[in-house]
């Protein structure tokens, strides 16, 4: 006889050692599921999101593809395991017996009244008395006792059943419960919530009492009077001076004798179960129970985590469980498996999963009828069915729409590949030109202010220039337009040179060789002329403000008073002004950037290259900006307007100011 049949072959009767084996106090683990808050909110967490995480059928077809089954018996019999009882339902029941006793039996009987064939009975593990074997490791037979029926024990063979069962370390069938780690713990919770009710219901209700000196004289009357007194003055909603501090008589006392949970360390006590409950399931506490340390973002990775690594072993559990006992059983195609899908939890909300997407194929990827089912609407069918293009945007096979244009330009197609950049600054490059624009009103305020000060205690001021003279004496416009196209200089060279490497992405051709020199002088002058007109509106309201405040029939309240007059001026120009003209500044280096890129990389001698006029979306516009928007013509060309582009030397200061309408470049080969 070889070493393992003496080992194993011997009949072995194992007798399960049931409820007793893991109560706590005289409690099983139903009873403390029932009774202990810690051990109710881990373990029905847990049930809960293992039984929402779908559990689907498979098909493997080859490696690389694999196909959900919906119509197979393992399929149909998963979603609906007995008459009136669904795969939630089925879930959550064998995740709380693997959570309370370590071990779930399911028993899987023929049936023909059934679609299916089959039936899946849950059997409370509480219900097991007896499990036999013959082997030691194997069970061979259960012995099984419904409480509440009052019959006697059946005993079920373990070929007719499914067991998932935890890891013993001593070996044999039955399974370690974790309970059975946190006995010691939840005896202390158990004794704590014991006592606490104990003196709750034993204890005196009595919050406060007087003491008096032992040797002092006190008849009854006496005694009387003071209760009847202190109940009058000071007892209930009725005392005539009740919450306010009594006045005792000479060596009274008043004492107090209320409950005190921070003595009895109640919270402490309730912390440390709750951790340990948790790390016994090897739960993150702050996934159920609040920390002061949690954020938004550590509460969005904690439950990530949940899924990635904290669920995953006992879900794996379960399911190769099913593919190695339960699907055989049922005789259905080797090539059939389970499996959780765990993509339903782990992955990105809908916005994210929406914003990846867009980004990952630059293109519209949902069709209007998918949208629809997501919001559980009915399809339309017909266009919305079809995956919607815009415009602007072309695949390189399909060149352009054949249709001309409001430009009159005909669209050329192409079977080169067709290239679009549509370039806008972000809220960073708006930014760093408005809080330029602000320091150099605040430096502008100060001299300003104080010239027009000294020539009104002079009485020499003019509020316009004298003959022959640009500006009036206050204002020192050359010394301003220099300044401001100073500052401005180095930002616009910045902000276009940065807008014309994206561009150059973004059309394919290399953004190394963009010559920033080339465009130094150009940007010098558009600096000096944005900076000459920007400067002309601060003055021309503050010739407005002082001529109010000379008028005679000034009838402005004194906000209005305030909100007019040249610190109002210069205030707004700080705030307003600056995030306006900042915007728009930035929109012109975007634009010229963008220009400036493709007419140095791609020649109009090899590309095609056209330019659309896009509207900024103010919600004041120029109608006849907005009626611009969409006008497609060559790169070289004017637009209607007259302009090269928006921003362009061809606009008047009228017509660019706080513009912000851009364009979109395309190139192709010829």
């Amino acid at each position: 006889m070889s070493f393992l049949d003496r080992l194993f072959g011997r009949p072995v009767y194992v007798q399960r050692g049931g409820v007793a084996a893991t109560a706590v106090l005289g409690k099983s683990p139903a009873d403390l599921y029932r009774e202990q808050p810690e051990v109710r909110a881990v373990v029905s967490f847990i049930q809960d999101a293992v039984a929402s995480t779908p559990l689907k059928v498979y098909k493997r077809v080859d490696e690389n593809d694999r196909q959900r089954d919906r119509t197979s018996v393992a399929a149909r019999l998963l979603a609906s395991p007995s008459d009136g009882v669904t795969t939630f339902e089925s879930i959550s029941r064998l995740v709380g017996d693997l959570c309370l006793y370590g071990a779930c039996l399911w028993h899987v009987a023929p049936n023909v009244q059934r679609d299916t064939g089959w039936t899946i009975t849950y059997i409370p593990y509480a219900w097991v008395r007896d499990v036999y074997t013959l082997d030691g490791f194997t069970p061979s037979a259960y012995v099984v006792q419904n409480p509440v029926s009052g019959r006697a024990p059946v005993t079920i063979p373990a070929s007719d059943t499914v067991r998932f069962a935890a890891y013993n370390p001593t070996g044999g069938v039955e399974a370690v419960s974790p309970i059975d780690s946190l006995k010691s713990i939840l005896a202390e919770r158990v004794s704590a919530l014991d006592f606490r009710n104990k003196n709750w219901r034993n204890g005196g209700w009595v919050n406060r009492w007087i003491s008096r000196p032992a040797g002092a004289v006190w008849d009854d009357q006496q005694r009387q009077r003071f209760a009847a007194s202190w109940r009058a003055r000071f007892a209930g909603s009725e005392g005539t001076d009740s919450g306010g501090t009594p006045i005792l008589e000479d060596g009274m006392q008043l004492h107090d004798s209320t409950f005190n949970a921070r003595e009895a360390q109640f919270a402490e006590v309730t912390q440390l179960t709750r951790e340990d409950v948790c790390a016994a399931y090897h739960l993150n506490p702050s996934l159920i129970y609040h920390t002061s340390t949690q954020t938004y973002a550590s509460a969005k990775d904690n439950a990530r985590a949940l899924y990635s690594e904290t669920l995953t072993p006992l879900m794996d559990l379960i399911v190769e469980r099913i593919n190695k006992v339960l699907l055989p059983m049922l005789g259905v195609d080797a090539d059939t498996y389970v499996e959780f899908d765990l993509s339903a939890k782990v992955s990105a909300s809908f916005e994210e999963q929406a914003q990846m997407l867009t980004s990952a194929v630059g293109a519209p990827w949902m069709l209007v009828d998918e949208a629809r089912a997501i919001m559980n609407r009915p399809a339309l069918g017909g266009s919305a069915s079809k995956l919607v293009q815009p415009l602007n945007l072309a695949y390189g096979d399909e060149g352009e729409p054949s249709n001309t244009l409001n430009s009159g330009v005909s669209a050329v197609k192409s079977g080169e590949p067709h290239f679009k950049s549509h370039q806008t600054p972000n809220d960073a490059d708006s930014e760093l030109v408005a809080k330029q624009l602000a320091k150099f009103f605040t430096r502008q305020k100060r001299s300003v202010l104080a010239e027009i000060t000294k020539q009104a205690k002079n009485g020499t001021l003019r509020v316009k220039a004298d003959d022959g003279n640009d500006y009036p004496d206050w204002w020192d416009g050359k010394r301003w337009s220099k300044e401001l196209a100073d500052d401005l200089t180095p930002l616009f060279l910045q902000l276009s040179e940065k807008h014309a490497k994206e561009t150059l992405k973004d059309v394919r051709l290399k953004p190394n060789p963009y010559d920033v020199e080339r465009t130094q002088a150009y940007i010098r002058t558009m600096a000096e002329g944005k900076a000459t007109a920007l400067n002309n509106v601060t003055l021309r309201q503050l010739q407005e403000a002082l001529e109010r405040q000379n008028s005679d029939d000034n009838e402005d309240t004194d906000d209005s008073i305030l909100a007019n007059s040249p610190d109002g001026v210069f205030e707004k120009a700080e705030s307003s002004r600056s995030l306006s003209a900042g915007l728009a500044f930035s929109t012109a280096c975007a634009v010229f950037g963008s220009m400036e890129a493709v007419r140095q990389q791609a020649p109009s001698s090899v590309f095609k290259r056209y330019k659309t006029w896009v509207h900024g979306g103010s919600s004041n516009p120029r109608s006849e900006h907005l009626a611009m928007d969409g006008e497609r013509v060559e790169m070289d060309a004017e637009f209607s307007n007259g302009s090269q582009y928006p921003h362009d030397h061809g606009m008047t200061p009228d017509e660019s100011c706080n513009c912000t309408c851009s364009v979109e470049i395309e190139i192709w080969k010829e």
